[in-house]
Parts: structure tokens; C-alpha cells; sequence
């Protein structure tokens, strides 16, 4: 998993969740901004990601991308308690922008002292990355999009849904032009632009919310406990997943390796994104229902017929996208594209498994099989890189993934889901 990526994965989490808080407090008339927001930002990432291979050369292009990845992972841990604090915050009759402002300023100061460096020892152990540009790629990307994160979580718990869509397509504008902007103005550096853009667009973020009006409104939180709604844990280890794929094929494989793993990533991504979307928002109404959970072979046919469609259709657009733009690598780009759909629909079906996980009070279960499948999955790279490269980074990400999902596979049929436990709804 490449772009999307963590931050798209956890987009679609928050939004699942609040969605399915809509259903149950009946305001359904929410549910399409939020929506909308997910595609429009899903599709910058898949234009951006799509446009610059096209434009940059392949090793400039695989150089950007690893460390763009690596500092994606960072995002979760820099970003820590915003998940579940902005809503919480703001439905305990704290002013809005206050809330949002604090929790740029911890954003900033745990991605200085932590995020950041740890991201930047990442791609210098990488030994092909340039570290002037390696360190302003992870600076914009921690920064910019945790700020972003940090406005999108506040404003749909302010239930402000159309002007969360505006702000989507505003963001995802600003990522697309940096892409543009390369080719006037090649001279300046891609690195050069990316950082100045996302920059400037987080700091526009903050002085609109800073000179903007105060809300002070005592509602019951859209978004449920941290717990319930995304276990900053677990999604920095599945974070560490694409993160470690992207370093050690950058120091083991090429850098033309990287940029096949992010371009099949990208259109593998979107089967992850129809998981998100439908299974997961699924479990968590279900879950705020208090319905049963459906039994484990009714979820797999369930999978089953959303996922092969989606492989057919990731496989189709990287065919139509390998043909058009670059004829001798579409072998290698349409193989890596079936391996990590396999690999990235194992990992949503965890996901969603881990939905009920978490709401039962288990998340460090889950946590732990995460642990278990990241850990066979870099060992496994070691073994299968050097020989394979790209193909083998994703032969290794399909066996990674697919023992998370047995592991909680087995825990789920094991489990008594007749009334599903409390988890979303505090």
C-alpha cells in the first residue's frame, strides 16, 4: 500500500465512523458532503501520483515517492490524540478554534522532536535519497497533511459537512498544482515546489481558522472514543508497512522499484478505499444498531464480491495507464498491481474484523497481529528483494498481510457477536 496510503486509510476510518454516528443520530443529510470529501481526495492523490510519473523521470519520481511514504507513516504518531480529542473537545463546549489551533501546535511539536527525525534517520538509512530533499518532502508531508487532518476531524464535528467538501477540494487542488507548477517552472525543483505548496497550504489552514469566527455548541460528539474510532497504535504499525516496503526497496531493490510499488499501490489502493467505504461503515452501524454481527463465511462472500470486480477494474486502469504512458514496464507494473490487490484486500478484511476488535475492548489483540504480519513481512523482504525487487516486496506484503487476517479471521469465528459489544457509542 503506496498512495492513497495512511493518510487516505485513515480519512476513510474517521469517515466510516462518523457516518455510521450519523445513521444512529439520524442525520443522514450529512452522510453525502462526507462522502464526496473521501472521493475528492482519493482522486487528487491518484491524479497527483499518476501525472508526476508521467512528468518526472523514473528515479526522480522513485526518490520522491520513498521518502513521501516513509514520512506518511510518521503522520499517525506526529498526529496522535486528534482522532478522538478534537471531537470530544468540541462536544464538551470547548471553542472550536482553540481546539483545532492546540492541536496543530502538539501536531508541531511532537513531529519536531519525533516525527520528523525519526522520518528523516529513515530515508538516510535508505543510502540513495538526497537529504536536502529527503528532509523537506518528510517536513511538508508530516506537517501539512496532519494540519490538514487536524481541520478536516474539526470541522465535521462541528458538522460544518459542506464546508469540510470545500476545504477537501481546496486541499486536493493545492496537492494537484504542484505538478503544474514543475513544469513552468522545472528549474525550481519538484521537492522545491511540493514544499512550498503543502506548506503554504497548511499555514493558509491555520490563519483562516485563527481570524475566524469562535463556536461554542453543546452537542453529543460525532465521532465516538479513540478506542472506538482509530487506535493510533495499530495505525502507525500498519502505516510502518508501506513505510518499511519503500526503504528497503530503495536500499535493497532501485529506485525504479519504488516508483512500480507506488504507481501499483495507487490503483490497487482503490480496493482498499471500497472496503473502507462500504465494509467497515457497515460494521461500525451495525455496531451502533446493536445488531449481530454477520458469521465469518457470509463476510468473506461479502469481500469476495466486492473485491474481484475492483481487481478487475485496478487491473484494467493500469493496463490502459502502463500501455499509454510507459509500454516497457506494463509486465512488471500489472503483476505488482494483482499481488498487492490481494495483499490490500487481506488487509481491509482485517481491518474490518478489527472494527469489532476494538469496540469489544481488544485492540492490543489487534495490534498484536498487526506487530506479527509487519514483522513476517520485512523479515520476508530481506529474503525476497534482493532477488525479486518489486515483485517480491509484494509477493512479501500478500503473505504479511494474509496471517493478520487467519489470526483475526480465527479470533472472530471463535467470537459470540449475537449482540455486538459496545464499542462505537460511548
Amino acid at each position: 500500500m503506496a498512495i492513497p496510503g495512511i493518510e487516505i486509510m485513515t480519512l476513510g476510518s474517521v469517515l466510516s465512523g462518523a457516518v455510521a454516528q450519523l445513521e444512529a443520530m439520524d442525520k443522514r443529510r450529512l452522510i453525502i458532503p462526507l462522502h464526496l470529501s473521501t472521493i475528492v481526495v482519493a482522486v487528487s492523490r491518484a491524479v497527483f501520483t499518476l501525472w508526476a510519473a508521467a512528468v518526472l523521470e523514473i528515479d526522480e519520481f522513485g526518490a520522491f515517492m520513498a521518502a513521501y511514504i516513509i514520512a506518511s507513516a510518521v503522520i499517525p504518531l506526529a498526529n496522535v490524540g486528534s482522532y478522538h480529542e478534537i471531537p470530544l473537545q468540541i462536544a464538551d463546549h470547548f471553542d472550536a478554534r482553540d481546539v483545532f489551533l492546540r492541536a496543530c501546535i502538539r501536531l508541531l511539536l511532537v513531529a519536531s522532536f519525533l516525527g520528523i527525525p525519526l522520518a528523516m534517520v529513515a530515508t538516510s538509512l535508505s543510502g540513495r535519497l538526497d537529504v536536502r530533499e529527503a528532509s523537506m518532502i518528510t517536513t511538508a508531508t508530516v506537517i501539512g497533511f496532519g494540519v490538514r487532518q487536524n481541520c478536516f476531524i474539526t470541522l465535521i464535528s462541528m458538522e460544518r459537512d459542506r464546508v469540510a467538501l470545500v476545504y477537501s477540494t481546496f486541499s486536493a487542488l493545492a496537492f494537484v498544482l504542484v505538478i503544474p507548477l514543475y513544469v513552468a517552472f522545472p528549474q525550481v525543483g519538484f521537492a522545491v515546489l511540493y514544499t512550498l505548496v503543502t506548506m503554504a497550504t497548511a499555514a493558509a489552514t491555520v490563519l483562516i481558522f485563527s481570524i475566524g469566527p469562535r463556536h461554542q455548541d453543546k452537542k453529543p460528539p460525532l465521532l465516538p472514543t479513540s478506542r472506538a474510532q482509530v487506535n493510533a497504535t495499530t495505525l502507525t504499525i500498519i502505516g510502518l508497512v508501506p513505510a518499511l516496503d519503500a526503504l528497503m526497496l530503495t536500499r535493497y531493490g532501485s529506485l525504479e522499484d519504488v516508483a512500480l510499488y507506488a504507481l501499483a499501490g495507487q490503483f490497487a489502493g482503490s480496493v482498499g478505499l471500497l472496503f473502507t467505504g462500504v465494509i467497515d461503515h457497515d460494521q461500525r452501524s451495525r455496531i451502533n444498531r446493536r445488531t449481530a454481527a454477520p458469521p465469518l463465511l457470509s463476510l468473506a462472500q461479502r469481500n469476495a464480491k466486492l473485491a474481484v470486480p475492483a481487481a478487475l477494474v485496478a487491473m484494467l486502469a493500469a493496463s490502459i495507464y502502463g500501455l499509454t504512458v510507459d509500454v516497457g514496464r506494463v509486465g512488471p507494473l500489472l503483476l505488482t498491481v494483482l499481488l498487492l490487490v490481494v495483499a490490500f484486500t487481506a488487509r481491509s478484511s482485517a481491518n474490518n474484523l478489527g472494527v469489532l476488535l476494538v469496540a469489544d475492548g481488544r485492540s492490543g489483540l489487534r495490534a498484536a497481529a498487526v506487530s506479527v504480519g509487519l514483522l513476517v513481512n520485512t523479515a520476508l523482504n530481506f529474503v525476497a528483494i534482493p532477488t525479486y525487487g518489486v515483485l517480491g516486496c509484494a509477493a512479501a506484503s500478500v503473505v504479511g498481510d494474509s496471517i493478520v487476517l487467519v489470526v483475526l479471521a480465527n479470533w472472530y469465528r471463535k467470537s459470540n457477536f449475537e449482540a455486538v459489544p459496545r464499542g462505537l457509542v460511548r
